[in-house]
């Protein structure tokens, strides 16, 4: 119970550091863009959260059960995570400036930096729910919240000399290379722990959809100036080229749909 109540206080922590940093440093307009970033990005991460909500169980029940179920879970859950990221970041970093001025209008136009930014931080944190959980899971909690709790501490020192010296741009930076050292430590432990590489035809497939929709979206970006019409061209292209892929497995999108019929079932219940 004690490690987990240390993971959710120093999630606290670090969530606040930034703004906290750049308030003391630079002042609260400075703040202002930089918050104004963040609740776009993080409304996002509720799909990870969600997903691994309930995956968390089953991975706790496999991690005793059955190694290699637990195994294909963590994988798959790796895969699918980056294969969410990655239109995400790159379509977010493309249309940042129009989403921007849409929400918050030409008086926060500083925060169209900070989201292109932050919107790679948030590619890493998809994955980070994964492999928090996975460690959490096989019961390396313990090392999970000294770890993490090292990563805050580096962000604080970071932030300082940082913000100090490139101003509230600096602590997306900060927030940047923390999250991907994050990324790159647990990911390695995750893999080595439970003896699995990384699914790489699926990874390579989703990357290369996410550039293509991106070449789609940069397009429509020029010539059509409407951000949602093309961010939804955007999502069609991405999933039509995941289908014509072939990124998803056919027994992988069979368990997709059920979930989502069952989910449909209980809405209407």
């Amino acid at each position: 119970v004690i490690p987990f109540g240390l993971l959710s206080l120093t999630s606290v922590v670090w969530t606040n550091t930034d703004n906290l940093m750049i308030g003391k440093l630079i002042g609260e307009k400075a703040v202002g863009w930089y918050s104004a970033a963040d609740k776009i990005l993080m409304f996002t991460l509720l799909i990870p959260s969600m997903f691994m909500n309930a995956i968390f169980p089953v991975m706790s029940r496999l991690s005793i059960s059955s190694k290699n179920s637990m195994r294909q879970t963590y994988s798959k859950s790796f895969s699918y995570m980056l294969m969410m990221a990655f239109p995400i970041a790159i379509g977010g970093f493309l249309v940042s400036e129009q989403l921007i001025l849409l929400f918050y209008g030409e008086q926060f136009r500083n925060t169209i930096l900070v989201f292109r930014v932050m919107v790679w931080v948030n590619m890493f944190s998809f994955v980070g729910f994964v492999n928090g959980a996975t460690l959490n899971a096989t019961g390396r909690e313990k090392m999970f919240v000294t770890t993490y709790s090292a990563f805050i501490l580096a962000n604080i020192i970071l932030d300082y000399i940082f913000i100090k010296k490139f101003g509230y741009i600096g602590a997306c930076y900060v927030t940047l290379i923390v999250t991907f050292m994050g990324f790159i430590i647990y990911s390695s432990i995750c893999h080595r722990q439970l003896k699995v590489n990384p699914e790489w035809p699926t990874i390579a497939k989703s990357l290369a959809a996410a550039v293509i929709m991106g070449g789609v979206v940069l397009f429509l970006r020029v010539t059509l100036f409407n951000v949602f019409i093309t961010i939804s061209v955007g999502v069609v292209v991405y999933l039509a080229l995941i289908f014509l892929l072939r990124a998803i497995p056919k027994e992988d999108a069979s368990v997709f749909l059920n979930l989502v019929k069952r989910k449909a079932h209980n809405l209407k219940d």
